[in-house]
């Protein structure tokens, strides 16, 4: 963890700003060979370490990223890594990025000079919240759908992959 700081410390924010976009699904899926889009607790039955290192580096990166006075300490980023596959484990990796991206750009309140792990915590739970909102309506819309035979009357694509697809790509366009 100490090596991978020092290395994040010695990268300019331009330079750590890439390195935290090149943290996405793909290069995840590319690492462990699959071609779907999997849980942190999928990639955790993989490999726990190399999971982990992906997590801490996405904190580590995110805390870069912001440049505020009070951050989070390596012990707090050690610690949210293991807790959020504890908790968060069916997110995918890429629900956390987007979620460390929605917090930079203040979508779930100010930051105020300080991150810490209530802040993570409480975008992750707002972003869970309407992830399930939204899921839930999916599965409305397409049961209608079926049950009425009109396809006019779902906004939502046909299968969860796609949906999620769709709603990652409209957070990120916002």
């Amino acid at each position: 963890m100490i090596v991978l700081k020092q290395k994040l410390s010695s990268l300019s924010k331009r330079e750590t700003n890439l390195e935290f976009s090149r943290l996405t699904t793909q290069g995840i899926l590319e690492k462990y060979n699959s071609k779907e889009i999997l849980s942190i607790n999928s990639l955790k039955k993989a490999d726990e370490i190399q999971l982990e290192n992906v997590l801490k580096l996405a904190l580590i990166n995110f805390t870069k990223a912001l440049n505020v006075g009070n951050s989070l300490t390596p012990d707090q980023i050690n610690s949210l890594a293991i807790n959020i596959h504890i908790d968060y484990g069916y997110l995918t990796v890429e629900d956390l990025i987007l979620v460390l991206q929605n917090i930079i750009k203040c979508k779930y309140g100010e930051i105020y000079n300080r991150v810490d792990v209530n802040t993570i915590y409480s975008a992750l739970k707002k972003y869970d919240l309407e992830r399930t909102d939204l899921i839930v309506e999916a599965n409305v819309n397409e049961k209608n759908s079926q049950k009425y035979g009109s396809p006019e009357r779902t906004c939502q694509p046909r299968n969860m992959k796609d949906f999620l697809a769709d709603f990652k790509k409209r957070e990120n366009e916002k």
